[in-house]
């Protein structure tokens, strides 16, 4: 089974390029970790999104 991330998180983006790359190689899954729900007390004490809106 072969597979493809073109991120690590969803909301992080990924270079074109990158991803007509890895589905040229036929992979039989393409999938992308959701990332994590904890960044860290910055982003909850700051009351900003880790993430923009569009994500």
């Amino acid at each position: 089974i072969s597979l493809i991330s073109p991120t690590g998180a969803l909301g992080m983006g990924f270079l074109d390029q990158s991803l007509e790359r890895g589905i040229s190689l036929k992979p039989d899954v393409i999938a992308c970790d959701a990332g994590s729900t904890d960044s860290g007390p910055f982003y909850l004490g700051s009351g900003t999104p880790k993430m923009t809106g569009i994500s």
